[in-house]
């Protein structure tokens, strides 16, 4: 999670080079909300005021509301704020030349007091608010966007989960807690990896347990990732020299749904071969695996069952030709 904060920021600073005048990015999730090129008196409809809807599939998120405008008044750049309760099924930012506002539930204001005022990992802190906000789906707040992190073990994530009611933990954060958990148990060495199905450039649904090699490389990444791009050069090399029954890729983009387009066309530019899916719900990044950082390589043999985390490029040329991980039928 604190990865894809920190890949967001970078694409953030790509975006404001090529001077957009306004911006909003959820950098929970990597996703570019919104962006204009124009000013904002230009852009604003007659009423002068923007409505920019966050519709269920973008919440829950930390969103990021950025303006170069000169126009703008009271010297405000951006705004950044936690959108995550259940209870609200849509949400609008209302933009003029004078602000940026929005509407928080209590429970998000609850969140946002205590997690941007409190930037800290303190067990006692944490152990404390989460025993005096149990009732209040801001604790599984709390957890769900500060501790839900590969470096923190999965059995403290557990003691903090917890802490929690039996309705919080029943509600979409207790949910999402426990389900990242799962993930991270399911995402370890020697775990087999059940079939799943995301769709290709064309639409089409591939499934995980259609394809047929020794190894399948499964690729995690996103288009403004400047590391994902980085790999892809020395990943062709490797995947154009073996026979397709011996080695696959499964390209998987976090691209959001807004993204599809810039997706595609980064597949073209930088000339992938493989195969080559989407996730832009994190579906499986998220669903499935706990993805904590970008690129993130999995290397499965022909039962799905992963056999390396992270391998290098020398490590997979190694482990194929090796024949490591491969089971007689």
């Amino acid at each position: 999670m604190r990865i894809i904060l920190c890949f967001s920021f970078l694409f953030l600073s790509k975006v404001i080079l090529q001077s957009p005048v306004l911006l909003v990015l959820n950098n929970m999730s990597g996703q570019t909300i919104y962006y204009s090129f124009k000013t904002l008196r230009d852009s604003l409809p007659a009423g002068k005021k923007m409505v920019i809807d966050l519709s269920p599939e973008k919440i829950p998120g930390y969103f990021f509301v950025y303006s170069r405008d000169a126009s703008f008044k009271g010297g405000m750049k951006q705004k950044n704020f936690w959108l995550f309760a259940d209870d609200v099924k849509r949400r609008e930012i209302d933009v003029t030349p004078s602000a940026i506002n929005f509407w928080s539930a209590k429970s998000e204001m609850l969140l946002e007091k205590y997690i941007v005022h409190n930037p800290r990992r303190d067990h006692i802190f944490i152990d404390s608010l989460l025993r005096a906000n149990q009732n209040n789906e801001a604790g599984a707040g709390i957890i769900r966007y500060y501790f839900l992190d590969e470096r923190i073990p999965v059995d403290s994530i557990r003691l903090l989960y917890s802490r929690l009611s039996f309705t919080v933990k029943q509600g979409k954060g207790g949910k999402a807690i426990r389900d990242y958990i799962a993930s991270r148990e399911n995402t370890q060495e020697g775990k087999k990896v059940n079939d799943f199905a995301l769709a290709d450039t064309s639409g089409s649904l591939i499934h995980l347990n259609h394809i047929k090699a020794n190894y399948i490389l499964l690729d995690f990444w996103f288009s403004t990732c400047g590391p994902c791009l980085a790999s892809f050069p020395s990943l062709k090399v490797i995947y154009n020299k073996m026979p397709r029954n011996k080695f696959e890729i499964l390209g998987i983009s976090v691209d959001g749904l807004n993204e599809k387009e810039m997706w595609k066309t980064t597949i073209i530019k930088q000339q992938l071969p493989w195969l080559n899916l989407h996730d832009p719900v994190f579906k499986i990044a998220n669903g499935v695996f706990a993805i904590p950082i970008y690129p993130t390589r999995v290397l499965l043999n022909e039962k799905k069952i992963i056999i390396k985390l992270n391998p290098t490029d020398d490590e997979i040329e190694q482990i194929i030709n090796k024949g490591d991980g491969i089971l007689s039928n």
